[in-house]
């Protein structure tokens, strides 16, 4: 009796949680992940990505995906300049220089920047 060869096949479904990835009519692909959850309502937040060919779709889709797992994700249209400012104060700014320089920086932010410029929506891509 031959003996059949067990040949893996690699699955072509993602998993739960991976998003989905398909090609529209007009031949954009488009990706489709979940983000998050609504508080309120506790639907899911879907973030959906357009783009030339299946790969950079992918590329992309698996780039948001890493900063939502690290919890550094920003959801597109909800975040001000002010905002920001605060985020790049105590992620990228506090880790590197003396408390002083910090002070100072939160200081001129505070004082000259966020007055003038803080409420300015910034877009994402």
């Amino acid at each position: 009796m031959a003996e059949k060869s067990e040949v893996k096949r690699k699955s072509r479904k993602r998993g739960h949680g991976e998003g989905s990835i398909y090609q529209r009519k007009d031949g954009r692909w488009t990706a489709q992940i979940t983000t998050g959850f609504d508080q309120k309502t506790g639907k899911q937040i879907r973030r959906t990505i357009y783009g030339g060919t299946r790969q950079e779709v992918n590329e992309k889709m698996t780039e948001i995906l890493r900063s939502v797992q690290l919890g550094s994700y920003i959801a597109p249209n909800k975040l001000t300049f002010g905002e920001w400012l605060d985020i790049w104060l105590e992620e990228y700014v506090r880790p590197h220089v003396r408390p002083s320089t910090h002070d100072n920086y939160g200081r001129w932010i505070r004082n000259h920047i966020k007055k003038d410029l803080g409420d300015i929506e910034l877009l994402f891509f």
